[in-house]
């Protein structure tokens, strides 16, 4: 212990280690080779680094950023669903915000009609191509593709299965229930 430590200590004050003497980020990460790197001559957290990156940039865009993405979808989409071309109610975001779909880009948000939306729900599957071309399990949806009915029927079959691989019963009770069918098994 050095002469300044054991002052410190008699007059019970505590010291703050140096930065050489830290070992983990202030969220906990370690500071390992592999998860440091130097910034202005300071040691940081790439761990954090990826997360502030991850966060911001799907961060809800602003005003005038959204009325500019909803005036260009409305047009693209020509105001009908994208799933059945019934008129369009409401943007449906192809992969579902809650697994990480970016809500900042044009390629993840079509135009849907309210029935379509709630059915297809955060379910996987779907993917929208550059020349926004929707996919559902690499089969095209469009017009004369897999479409309207028969498409919101394999999203219901999906939905259902991984309700039963949950162990979420009494929801596949429920939907069964209310589409007026017997149970499926």
């Amino acid at each position: 212990m050095t002469e300044t430590q054991k002052r410190a200590r008699t007059l019970g004050k505590r010291l703050v280690p140096s930065q050489g003497e830290k070992t983990h980020c202030p969220w906990g990460h370690p500071y390992t080779p592999d998860n440091t790197y130097y910034y202005l001559g300071a040691r940081a957290c790439r761990r954090c680094s990826k997360e502030r990156r991850r966060h911001k940039s799907n961060k809800r865009p602003s005003a005038p950023r959204r009325a500019m993405l909803h005036r260009v979808l409305w047009k693209l989409d020509a105001g009908k669903c994208r799933y059945c071309e019934a008129p369009a109610t409401e943007e449906d975001h192809v992969v579902a915000r809650c697994n990480n779909g970016d809500i900042n880009s044009l390629y993840n948000v079509v135009l849907s009609c309210h029935d379509c939306n709630a059915i297809k729900g955060r379910e996987g599957g779907f993917t929208l191509s550059k020349k926004r071309e929707l996919k559902w399990r690499g089969q095209l949806v469009a017009p004369g593709h897999l479409f309207g009915e028969p498409l919101m029927a394999q999203v219901k079959e999906q939905r259902l299965r991984r309700q039963k691989r949950q162990g979420l019963t009494h929801m596949v009770a429920y939907a069964t229930k209310k589409e007026g069918g017997a149970q499926h098994e």
